[in-house]
C-alpha cells in the first residue's frame, strides 16, 4: 500500500510537469507556424 500512497502524491506532480511541457510545446509550434506559415503548409 505504501507504493500506491506514494503514487497518489507523485502523479499530480508528473501531470503538472507534463501540462507545462505541453503548453510550452503548443506555444513553440504556434510561434513557428506564425513565423513560417509557408514552411508548415498552413497559416494560423
Amino acid at each position: 500500500m505504501g507504493i500506491l500512497a506514494g503514487l497518489k502524491y507523485k502523479i499530480p506532480k508528473i501531470l503538472g510537469r507534463v501540462a507545462l511541457w505541453w503548453l510550452n510545446l503548443q506555444q513553440y509550434v504556434w510561434f513557428l507556424g506564425k513565423a513560417e506559415p509557408m514552411k508548415c503548409g498552413y497559416s494560423p
